[in-house]
């Protein structure tokens, strides 16, 4: 198995821990160096034969292991065995227009009258139009006294919601040794991983990036001069306001919402949307995360270089200001 890593220092150390045939023990696996930054690392080869696996990369330089284990849900490379033809796809899960899907095909040469040749017979449509992929690169390599001829197929990074049918065909001397039997065709279906969330967006808003809170089933947002509350569910804005300065941050007090801006501190009743008493202009702006509130329900907020803070509490209904001067610190 192929390694490559970032360049981090001149001394350093790649290998893998890995699972074969969904074993509950993990095994470490150390590569050696290659060229360049790519390295290489071999795997204890399963009596009972190989199935599947999986397994995460670690990479140690200057003191410090890093690891890449597929955003945490581990690499998997799974095969399938049929009429002598091993298929190995990779990964086993892609995710949607990112991984680079690959199927390797291995194959004991029976014949030395003539070399065998592969194909992969897929459908994108469940066989209603099918197609015939050759092979990117053939290479041969021995297994003790056997002779394996190794194919492999690149099919790229598939579409969200599409998903490929195949089965990898090997002939030899006129024969036909197909790598899947009727009916289990290599099915491979992507899964959406972290980069691939829009695959699995429900309902979307354009407006621009801005400082967020989610409270009781409700979306407040505050970006392009506006600030919108939105049914965190279904999508549907329940009310908007106008912004008149830099939105920093926003938290929420009782039944009030309040936006912490550059200027100003504005607030709104979380439910209908009516704006409460602004507080005054400062002359210092205030710190990014400014808002703090106490138990009972009052907030503090204080400016970025410290020397003046302001209390509010709920005053019938309405936020009202304490201005204080810090203490000198």
């Amino acid at each position: 198995m192929g390694i490559e890593v970032a360049n981090l220092t001149y001394h350093k150390r790649v290998g893998i821990v890995y699972s074969v045939n969904d074993a509950s023990h993990w095994i470490r696996a150390e590569a050696r160096w290659t060229a360049g930054e790519r390295w290489l690392v071999t795997l204890e080869r399963p009596a009972a034969g190989f199935r599947s696996l999986k397994y995460a990369i670690w990479y140690q330089a200057q003191g410090v292991t890093y690891w890449d284990n597929n955003r945490g849900d581990d690499f998997h490379i799974s095969a399938t065995e049929h009429d002598g033809v091993t298929s190995f796809v990779s990964p086993s899960a892609p995710v949607q227009g990112k991984d680079p899907v690959r199927i390797t095909v291995l194959y004991p040469r029976q014949s030395y009258a003539a070399m065998p040749s592969a194909f992969l017979r897929m459908t994108r449509d469940g066989w209603l139009h099918q197609e015939d992929m050759r092979p990117s690169s053939q290479k041969m390599g021995r297994d003790g006294s056997t002779s394996i001829v190794r194919w492999q197929f690149e099919l790229g990074g598939l579409l969200p919601g599409s998903a490929v049918e195949v089965s990898p065909v090997v002939v030899e001397d006129g024969k036909t040794h197909w790598g899947t039997p009727y009916g289990q065709n290599i099915v491979i279906k992507p899964e959406c991983g972290g980069n691939c969330l829009a695959a699995a967006v429900t309902w979307s808003q354009e407006g621009g990036f801005g400082p967020t809170l989610v409270e009781d089933g409700t979306v407040y947002v505050a970006a392009g001069g506006m600030f919108r509350a939105i049914d965190a569910a279904t999508g549907e804005q329940r009310w908007s306001a106008c912004v008149d300065n830099t939105p920093l941050r926003i938290s929420k007090v009782g039944s009030v919402i309040l936006c912490n801006g550059v200027e100003n501190l504005a607030g709104w009743d979380a439910s209908t949307g009516t704006e409460t008493p602004i507080l005054p202009k400062t002359s210092t702006a205030p710190s990014e995360e400014s808002l703090a509130e106490s138990n009972d329900g009052a907030v503090a907020r204080w400016s970025s270089d410290g020397s003046r803070r302001e209390f509010l509490r709920r005053r019938g209904g309405f936020i009202a200001s304490e201005g204080r001067t810090a203490c000198p610190s």
